[in-house]
């Protein structure tokens, strides 16, 4: 059985930047990864152009303050550093960075090469189903099994097509917090939206629990055979799931956000079903021109949950970031075991800001081995 100065378990963002960074430090460090290949979920991110960072932070971009210890040591500019240094040139645009070809294989191929420039030992296939404490740790799959002295838990989400490994930590004290997915379509009563699938179009849309209204968002939504989806409701999504997918939530959609009520009956009196498609209008007319505006203007749809796993780009939750050294991201009780990534309970709207956490998380537990 091989040991290793440090093994990271999981072959996605923050575990193979962690791996390279150990490894640049003179570690002997081997990825262990489920998946016959690694950074499998990296080439659908961004809608395969791969949003590596924002450009800049912008308020409420994550759930907890406590990523300002980790961001601030590196910067959006320190990782774009980091890409240039195994090879990936970067370009912004629209206030995102990007790889500069726009393609998130060139990212998964530096990565590859920046673990076999190291010398960073990959194992796939190798599903890991325990860890045990001690020194070295002793990781197991079903099949095998190696040692190592220091270990990261990268294992990520069920987001995506993904696993949640997190039962992995239960021996060690730590429980997740609720996974619900985030950055995701949002489930209604399908009788809210009859007959409207695949329709797309803007709209003001707001989130309501308890009828207090938490968030709202002018963006773009498409309907769903029994749900909402769009930019707008992938935005909503992260305040849902942030509160745990409360049942008592409901959706606020305003059709034309730039008019009053007064304005929009007016609307409806000389252009009828010419102001919407028309199978939203429909859906929406009431027995008066002035009930259709109300209607249009303030259409409630009730929600019935998160979305599938299988289509968020995050799941919101995990092990509480309590457990961690801010600085290092070790495992306070248990010298040795780090964490990174959706490990941990952070998470972060669209733009970047999570694939951000998983970079600078990596390269933080990393450069701390």
């Amino acid at each position: 059985m091989q040991t290793y100065d440090f093994a990271v378990v999981g072959g996605g963002a923050s575990g193979l930047v962690a791996a390279i960074a150990a490894a640049r430090r003179g570690k002997r460090v081997v990825v262990l990864e489920q998946n016959p290949r690694i950074a499998k979920k990296l080439l659908a991110t961004g809608n395969g152009k791969c949003n590596l960072l924002p450009a800049a932070r912008i308020k409420g971009d994550y759930n907890t303050d406590f990523v300002e210890s980790v961001l601030g040591a590196y910067s959006v500019s320190d990782v774009r550093r980091f890409f240039r240094s195994i090879g990936l040139p970067t370009r912004e645009e629209g206030g995102r960075i990007y790889p500069y070809s726009l393609e998130a294989s060139s990212v998964v191929n530096v990565l590859r090469r920046g673990l076999d420039a190291e010398g960073v030992t990959v194992m796939t296939d190798f599903g890991v189903r325990s860890i045990e404490k001690g020194n070295p740790f002793l990781i197991r799959s079903h099949q095998s099994a190696v040692a190592a002295h220091r270990v990261l838990v990268a294992v990520g989400s069920a987001a995506g097509g993904g696993k949640d490994s997190l039962f992995l930590l239960q021996p060690f004290g730590l429980q997740p917090a609720k996974r619900v997915p985030s950055l995701a379509p949002i489930l209604t009563d399908a009788r809210y939206v009859r007959g409207l699938r695949g329709v797309r179009m803007p709209c003001k849309v707001s989130l309501a629990i308890d009828g207090n209204v938490v968030a709202s968002v002018c963006n773009e939504i498409i309907f769903k055979d029994n749900g909402i989806s769009g930019s707008a409701i992938f935005d909503l999504s992260v305040e849902y799931a942030r509160r745990g997918a409360p049942q008592n939530a409901v959706l606020y959609l305003d059709f034309v956000p730039e008019c009053s009520v007064e304005e929009v009956e007016t609307l409806v009196r000389e252009c009828g079903d010419a102001l919407l498609h028309r199978a939203v209008y429909q859906l929406l007319a009431g027995q008066t021109p002035r009930a259709t505006a109300e209607r249009i203007k303030h259409y409630v749809v009730p929600i019935k949950g998160a979305g599938h796993p299988d289509l968020a780009q995050v799941i919101s939750g995990g092990i509480s970031v309590d457990a961690v050294d801010p600085v290092t991201l070790e495992v306070r009780s248990c010298p040795g075991l780090y964490l990174a990534g959706e490990a941990l309970d952070v998470d972060g709207i669209c733009g970047g800001f999570n694939l951000y956490w998983a970079w600078a998380s990596g390269l933080t537990v990393g450069n701390n081995v």
